[in-house]
């Protein structure tokens, strides 16, 4: 790998509460680019002084006097003042050590405070045509980051090529400080650029629109997680649900932009920017699911709170960490096309009677997605060991009730889709694989996911 560099967006609240902190700490963050790390000259080119400005677009830019790139600035975009701070030393160095020292450098800055909506820092790096890339990312990242990284890359897409991008920080959806690896091929240099840190007229490039949005996902997040208790502790639900409303609906805006940002350039992956698209999607079915706990037996006197489209259960069997896998992107494909997906993984931290959750949403789904699978078949069949997948059975057992009880209106509303990779032969006898239609999908992707949006759209404008 040639070409370290390190590239570093934060993110702070125009309005709010801890507005005036974050502003505050990104003025002191200027100052310290300037007087500290030598960030003192403009940037030709861009229409704007080195210091801060008020205003909208891009407010302020400054570089240091060196051959590489060192450069900076400060935007504002909609609701959020953006600090973008790029250091790139000469391409010849030594990634591990330059990286290190590229985040100490930016340690000058200070700790952001709890005014700051997110921090991201990316390192950056150019392929030159290694074998093992993922192994010299392991030993090259500082720190080594979190187990498991280095196996779940995203792939995005750039003309005549694609860029890879992992998260070494942990796992944590409200975390603050999240870091990015970027690498691509040298020949794709300018590309990547244009990707993930300048497009020449000052504007937001599409991956730094993502992060943005991500931030303030992640902070809706964290407010929603920290004020939960203390608001079912003092206040009554109607107090609380106009709250709750309100947030809801400014997190599906964040979420819609989120999806918009990289757009179909995010092709394949389950890294991190395939994580915050099923995050944005597990936090809107977590707001609905507390407003509908707070307003017990009153749905017909609320406005409705549900995403637009079909209620659509998944139904699927924990084959491997893989098929899950699988089975969330499909999922968070079918909500990207506005469908109400519901799906046992957007809950993963929460301790739930699932028998009791299951009971709540399969008979009352607009329809029913039964993704095949080896064990699929085997537990809808009734075959295999009966004191295992005893969570799988229970469902599969269900359908089947539901399927004898109305064959003509769940005949409809079940759907057998297979995956990419997988078999019709995986499909359970009672669904019919052969003498009934079934939905093989060639790739997890928007157009792949077709073939099943097109039938639940069909059948509900009927």
């Amino acid at each position: 790998m040639i070409a370290p560099a390190l590239l570093a967006y934060f993110h702070v609240p125009l309005e709010g509460p801890h507005a005036a902190d974050g502003r505050a700490w990104l003025d002191e963050a200027w100052r310290v680019l300037g007087d500290e790390l030598g960030f003192t000259e403009a940037v030709p080119g861009l229409g704007v002084g080195v210091d801060v400005r008020e205003g909208t677009g891009l407010l302020a830019a400054r570089q240091r006097a060196a051959e590489e790139v060192w450069q900076a600035s400060v935007r504002v975009e909609h609701d959020v003042l953006s600090l973008a701070v790029m250091m790139a030393p000469p391409r010849d160095r030594d990634c591990a050590r330059t990286w290190v020292e590229l985040e100490n450098d930016l340690a000058t800055l200070g700790r952001p405070s709890h005014g700051v909506l997110g921090e991201t820092r990316i390192l950056l790096a150019l392929s030159t045509g290694e074998n093992d890339l993922e192994g010299a990312l392991r030993s090259a990242v500082p720190g080594g980051g979190t187990v498991g990284w280095s196996r779940r890359p995203d792939r995005v897409t750039v003309p005549d090529g694609v860029v890879k991008v992992w998260e070494t920080s942990p796992p944590r959806d409200d975390r603050v400080v999240r870091r990015l690896v970027v690498v691509a091929s040298a020949d794709q240099e300018r590309r990547v650029d244009r990707l993930v840190w300048t497009t020449g007229d000052g504007e937001l490039t599409p991956l730094a629109r993502h992060l943005m949005h991500a931030a303030k996902l992640r902070y809706q997040i964290r407010v929603f997680l920290r004020d939960r208790a203390v608001a079912r502790a003092r206040w009554t639900p109607d107090v609380i649900v106009p709250a709750v409303r309100v947030m809801r609906r400014g997190t599906a805006i964040v979420v819609e932009n989120l999806r918009a940002a990289l757009g179909d350039r995010l092709t394949t992956g389950s890294g991190p920017l395939a994580d915050d698209l099923a995050l944005g999607t597990w936090f809107l079915t977590r707001l609905d699911d507390e407003l509908e706990a707070l307003q017990p037996h009153r749905g017909d006197q609320l406005e409705p709170v549900r995403q637009r489209g079909s209620d659509v259960f998944v139904s699927y069997m924990h084959d491997s960490d893989e098929h899950k896998r699988d089975v969330r992107a499909f999922a968070d494909l079918l909500r990207a096309r506005g469908l109400n997906v519901h799906l046992d993984q957007y809950y993963p931290h929460v301790r739930r009677d699932w028998y009791q959750w299951m009971l709540n949403r399969v008979p009352t789904a607009d329809y029913v997605v039964v993704v095949a699978s080896p064990m699929c078949r085997i537990v809808g069949d009734a075959g295999g060991d009966p004191a295992r997948n005893l969570g799988g059975r229970s469902e599969m057992g269900i359908l089947r009730e539901l399927l004898h009880s109305d064959r003509p209106n769940w005949t409809r509303r079940m759907l057998p889709v297979v995956l990419p990779g997988g078999s019709v032969d995986d499909i359970p006898l009672f669904l019919q694989p052969r003498t009934m239609d079934h939905y093989v999908l060639r790739a997890l992707t928007e157009t792949g996911v077709e073939p099943v949006v097109e039938v639940i759209n069909a059948s509900a404008s009927a």
